[in-house]
């Protein structure tokens, strides 16, 4: 019988031979003797040979334990059995394990022994050649010079470990850069059978052979190579002819994380320990080898490569896929790095995508999702090389986004969670640690897309019970937020509604209202109607980005509803605080519809009944309180209550509501006709808002746009409320989105680009929708009867403005000042053409006095600027003219502090005749004993007939709008400096002292910032001053 190196198991007997070759006698699987030997040190592994098939079962060392397992090659594919510890392999668990990886029905022991036995060949002499030679290289290369350098820096070295997880490029780079140099080199691929020692060796001597055609010879002819005992005196003789060659050897074993047998081990070492001064040896593993190698490290022979150092660069990236006739931007590039970190097969599969026309993935899921060669890559090549527990490991982990060995236990159940991170780290195993999270690791981003894939297909059922641990131990770790995100996941959606009440006054307090947002929608509403929390959060989302009134009124009444069915279960003080919540929140509804005395008396008393500490709680309504009296009570009460709101805020610390106090006081100074200081605020606070609060952003930048355009600088105008659409676009802001094409509609039409007017009214009926008609129906009545009216259908639009007149006080207070203006325009051009239609005429009258009541009562100089026009043009239609100029003086000396123009200019011609009667009226009086500026006066006729060139705003330089207005004075000294007029002659025609007018100018010359008279005067002209 021909002798063997490896102990084989036939008919269910165990054979071996022993130190000198000679054949033990055999043992029965199963028995006493059986276990003993499988517990013995020299029991490494043994073949499995059945009637109808074979496998290699091995011993392992994983995690400080032994544990065996079964291998077959099956075609090109190594499968994989787990045996388990030696008591384990009982002839029942060997004979299911041949039964797996053969696909062929078991037998029986008994059925075994009745089979005759079959012979074991021992390895065939012919050998494959193609694991002898170099691979091919791929058809796309892109030459990675620094790593070629790094190569050739080892090469001096005894060792190169090139070691990094599957698909890093490990085999390409050493072929490539072999080839490129034409490199003498002894090549051997290594595979699984190379774990027998003598199949090792021959391989081994076979590719030094095809170098060296003579080196070996006596070994591979003579008895050494055929007895394990003898395999060291086998690789000492190759090593001492290896001695004798007179040129340097470079020897690459690749795959060499396939070798587990603990004697080629050692047989590797041996060499490493003993090799040849001019022999270099490079591993390409995906593992560092178990041996140690620390005299080699303590004597500087050994270079490594790993996986960070083989991954692409941005450049290598670029290069490769231009080699493969696909460009890519910067900003796609930046893409393809952050999600597959330089990782070469995956580099591979997006190039295979992009090259197909339309199939650009969307995400990351998508590439991996639609690729079945790379779930295939991923068994086969990386799940399959893995011991069962690390398999486990990384399927129950590969939920998370991070993760530390705490957690990793908590999922997976195994006590040593942390080693195997730590061993995972070690050999590079797709896991990433965070610098700046001692102790916690992230997985490669493109393999747990992947891994979570297959997760997906394999083991769906599995996915829930990980996220519920996961939230487990997050919410005992007092991580909430990620706790929230895995109950959301885990659909365990009651449990993640009692953590999202608990994040809501965080959130809100920090403005981050995508997030809450997000969680809501998550949740179905029986649960949300049974929280009054989640339903109050609920009516601030509605609040803070669509705004949309009838569904925030549902959800405050069913806060309502759902506190009266709990309250016997909460604390009076937890009552009372919801309640003041609710009663706040109602205010800004209210204050929407004009209620303001409601809005009101309802703060004012929760105010008395909320205890101290509910700052929170306190502070927002107070909030609601100031909002009422600015909107419609007292403006300069309002100052006051702000400047109380702010200073609590910032003693709460209320991240939210700090950008809405500064944009309510900033709307106060437009209010108050104080556009520059209005925009200085609106300006800081755009530099405060954070990204994830943008509904904020999208009102000011409105609010900034209707500024200048108001000052007549339309371009400026236009940008800020493209900026203010696109903004309410993301925040899903109807409001936002509704204002900014509104006046993108209207201002349009006032262009005359009447088919761009009516695409943004294609909008505003979207928006309109989107709203709600009870809540904007007449909003979008009043925009249709100023279009109407713009196109010189007077008509349609005095039948809207009279219906609106006769409904009264039935008519909706929602957006009622806004509204009326729009009736009371329609109405005055009405009286223009109707001049003696005396029931037209009481209408506008009424109507205006109304609303001039309402303005001079409350404070709102802006509105009033508006109305006093609009009341010179009525009475002028009258063809009462001084009481009209009266009128229309002080409306322009109310505007001219804040520079409007276009609030005169949209008023049309007959404002133009009025202006001019005004001018003519003072063009004769002293400077000094007019009460109007008629150089500002002059400035609004020059826009009628000579429209205000369109600017950009500039925050630097030459244009910058300026923040810090030039008074009435200033402006006349400016205009005598730009004729020519010296200091004395302007002191005498202004009637002051020269020391008076230097004064004038040195403050020009700061307002403009400028240091010269021609400087300033060029200044004046690019800001339109003169």
């Amino acid at each position: 019988m021909a002798r063997r190196a490896i102990a084989r198991v036939i008919s269910n007997q165990l054979w071996r031979l022993d130190a000198t070759g000679n054949e033990l006698a055999p043992i029965e699987v199963g028995a006493h003797d059986w276990y003993a030997w499988l517990e013995a040190q020299e029991a490494s592994s043994f073949a499995y040979r059945t009637p109808y098939g074979a496998m290699t079962v091995r011993r392992e060392s994983r995690q400080g334990g032994w544990y065996w397992y079964a291998y077959r090659l099956q075609g090109t594919r190594l499968r994989k059995v787990y045996l388990g510890k030696a008591g384990e392999l009982t002839p029942q668990r060997l004979s299911q394990a041949i039964t797996k990886l053969t696909d062929k029905p078991a037998l029986t022991p008994a059925e075994q022994l009745t089979r005759e036995p079959q012979d074991i060949a021992l390895p065939a002499r012919g050998l494959l050649k193609t694991r002898l030679s170099l691979p091919p290289c791929p058809a796309h290369l892109v030459s990675r010079q620094r790593l070629w350098q790094a190569l050739y820096d080892g090469s001096s070295r005894h060792l190169t470990l090139l070691y990094a997880p599957a698909g890093y490029g490990k085999t390409t780079l050493l072929s490539e850069w072999v080839r490129y140099n034409n490199l003498p080199v002894v090549w051997l691929t290594l595979a699984e059978e190379d774990n027998e020692p003598l199949r090792f060796l021959t391989y081994l001597l076979a590719a030094l052979q095809a170098r060296y055609a003579q080196l070996g010879a006596d070994i591979l002819n003579g008895p050494l190579l055929w007895q394990q005992s003898s395999l060291f005196e086998a690789l000492t003789e190759m090593l001492n002819e290896l001695e004798g060659l007179s040129e340097d050897v470079l020897i690459i074993l690749d795959n060499y994380h396939v070798i587990e047998s603990q004697l080629v081990q050692e047989a590797i070492k041996f060499m490493l320990d003993h090799l040849p001064t001019r022999v270099h040896i490079i591993l390409s593993t995906r593992y560092k080898p178990p041996f140690s190698l620390a005299r080699l490290y303590m004597h500087g022979q050994v270079a490594e490569l790993r996986a960070n150092q083989l991954r692409f660069t941005q450049e290598e990236m670029q290069a490769f896929f231009r080699q493969g006739s696909h460009e890519l931007t910067s900003v796609n590039l930046d893409c393809v790095n952050q999600n597959i970190e330089g990782w070469a097969v995956g580099l591979q599969l997006a190039l295979q995508t992009a090259r197909k026309p339309g199939a650009a993935p969307r995400s990351l899921v998508d590439l991996v999702k639609n690729n079945r060669y790379f779930q295939d890559y991923l068994v086969e090549e990386v799940l399959d090389y893995l011991p069962e527990h690390i398999r486990d490991f990384l399927l129950y982990t590969v939920s998370l986004e991070h993760f530390n060995g705490s957690l990793c236990r908590a999922l997976t159940g195994q006590i040593e969670a942390q080693q195997i991170l730590e061993q995972l780290d070690h050999e590079n195993l797709f896991i990433v640690a965070l610098p700046e999270q001692p102790g916690w690791y992230r997985y490669q981003r493109l393999f747990a897309t992947a891994l979570r894939h297959y997760l997906q297909q394999n083991q769906p059922d599995l996915i829930p019970e990980i996220h519920k641990r996961a939230s487990d131990w997050f919410a005992e770790q007092g991580f909430t937020r990620e706790a929230i995100e895995h109950s959301l996941s885990a659909q365990d959606l009651e449990r993640a509604a009692g953590l999202i009440e608990q994040m809501i006054h965080p959130l809100l307090e920090e403005g981050e209202i995508e997030t809450l947002q997000r969680w809501l929608t998550k949740l179905p509403d029986h649960i949300l109607s049974a929280s009054p929390l989640l339903c109050i959060a609920s009516a601030w989302l509605i609040f803070l980005t669509t705004q949309a009134l009838q569904d925030f009124a549902i959800w405050l009444d069913t806060a309502e509803e759902s506190i009266l069915a709990q309250e016997e279960q909460l604390s009076p003080a937890t009552v009372a605080s919801l309640r003041g919540e609710i009663i706040a929140l109602r205010t800004i509804h209210k204050v929407a519809y004009n209620d303001f005395a409601y809005a009101a008396a309802a703060c004012s008393q929760i105010l008395s009944i909320l205890p101290e500490d509910k700052a929170y709680a306190r502070n927002f309504v107070s909030f609601a309180l100031a909002l009422a009296y600015q909107r419609g009570i007292s403006v300069s009460t309002a100052w006051q209550m702000w400047a109380q709101v702010n200073s609590d805020n910032q003693v709460a610390d209320h991240a939210l509501l700090g950008p809405y106090i500064l944009q309510l006081q900033a709307e106060l100074y437009a209010v108050q006709g104080q556009p520059f200081e209005a925009l200085k605020r609106y300006q800081r606070i755009l530099s405060l808002v954070k990204r994830e609060n943008i509904h904020p952003a999208g009102v000011i930048c409105f609010r900034v746009g209707m500024l200048f355009w108001d000052w007549n600088n339309q371009e400026t105008a236009r940008q800020y409320l493209l900026q203010a659409w696109d903004i309410g676009q993301q925040a899903d802001s109807s409001v936002v989105m509704l204002n900014s094409a509104t006046c993108l509609a209207q201002i349009a039409q006032i262009q005359g680009r009447t088919d761009e007017a009516d695409r943004w009214l294609k909008h505003t009926d979207v928006c309109f929708q989107s709203a709600g008609k009870f809540e904007v129906i007449d909003l979008q009545a009043a925009l249709y009867a100023w279009i109407e009216l713009q196109r010189g259908h007077l008509d349609e639009a005095l039948l809207w403005a009279q219906k609106r007149v006769r409904a009264g006080e039935e008519a909706s207070q929602l957006n009622a000042e806004e509204v009326d203006l729009t009736m009371a325009q329609i109405l005055v051009q009405a009286c223009h053409e109707q001049a003696d239609n005396a029931v037209l005429v009481q209408q506008a009258t009424d109507t205006i006095e109304r609303l001039r009541t309402n303005a001079e009562t409350v404070g709102k100089i802006y509105d009033l600027i508006i109305i006093l026009g609009l009341q010179a043009l009525l009475l002028y239609s009258q063809d009462k003219i001084e009481d009209a100029l009266s009128v229309l003086e002080r409306s322009v000396l109310l505007a001219e502090p804040g520079r409007y123009i276009r609030l005169f200019i949209d008023m049309g011609e007959a404002m133009e005749k009025l202006l001019r009667l005004l001018r003519e009226r003072y063009k004769t009086v002293k400077a000094t004993e007019r009460p109007i500026n008629l150089a500002y006066v002059r400035r609004l006729l020059e826009a009628f007939v000579q429209p205000v060139p369109h600017t950009r705003l500039i925050t630097t330089g030459e244009e910058r709008i300026l923040l810090d207005p030039l008074s009435s004075r200033e402006l006349e000294v400016l205009r005598l400096l730009a004729i020519g007029k010296k200091n004395q002659e302007i002191a005498r025609e202004l009637v002051i002292v020269t020391g008076t007018v230097k004064a004038h100018i040195n403050s020009i010359y700061r307002k403009l910032s400028v240091n010269s008279r021609v400087q300033a005067i060029a200044r004046a002209r690019a800001l339109n001053l003169l």
